[in-house]
């Protein structure tokens, strides 16, 4: 495998066990709020959120050597993209009942954080190496 790949399958890995650990305790705050554990799109919110960041991270390991110094804006568009799917797929799913509630809110702002975070961590080590 090549480097790139081996940071790319390390980063996939590292998300992963975070949303592995973060998904039953969010399911479980939910179940105690009387929240199905299906409801407010809590898995596809996971998945697709899982899979956007590894996308993301995967085009700046890519990208790092050619864009050097547009990492940066390049790390800003990916999350413009996240921010917009979440506009087409998960917000008029949401704003069925014309108000979106805090367990919706949190059904996809918890792990897209936790992905931004992550994803942020590891471009700000790029960044430094550069």
């Amino acid at each position: 495998m090549t480097q790139k790949t081996n940071k790319i399958l390390a980063f996939s890995l590292q998300l992963g066990l975070i949303f592995i650990v973060a998904f039953p305790i969010h399911a479980f705050i939910q179940h105690q709020n009387d929240i199905d554990y299906f409801q407010h799109l809590l898995i596809p919110s996971y998945l697709i959120n899982y899979l956007m960041v590894v996308m993301s991270f995967a085009m700046l390991i890519f990208l790092q050597k050619k864009y050097t110094n547009s990492l940066g804006f390049l790390f800003l568009g990916g999350s413009f993209v996240k921010f917009a799917v979440f506009l087409i797929f998960f917000s008029p799913y949401y704003k069925q009942d014309n108000e979106i509630e805090t367990a919706e809110f949190f059904a996809f702002f918890l792990p897209y954080s936790l992905g931004l975070t992550l994803e942020t961590m590891r471009l700000v080590k790029i960044l430094n190496r550069a």
